[in-house]
């Protein structure tokens, strides 16, 4: 997601790429709570790393089932 966000910026520049990343998840957690009816706390699930703790791991608290 970083290579993402920073690909126009300058790679040192920590506080414009976290900022754009918090907005893009945000975001992205009303659309897809919007979509499927769930509140938008409830779409990642987030926590530190275990060995890193300023690294912050996110995941997808929701499940998809495919009908066909």
């Amino acid at each position: 997601m970083n290579i993402i966000l920073s690909e126009d910026l300058d790679k040192e520049n920590y506080i414009t790429i976290n900022k754009r990343r918090e907005r893009v998840l945000k975001e992205l957690a009303l659309e897809i709570s919007s979509l499927l009816g769930i509140s938008k706390e409830s779409v990642f699930l987030t926590r530190n790393n275990e060995f890193d703790k300023r690294l912050k791991e996110i995941k997808l608290n929701i499940s998809v089932k495919v009908i066909s």
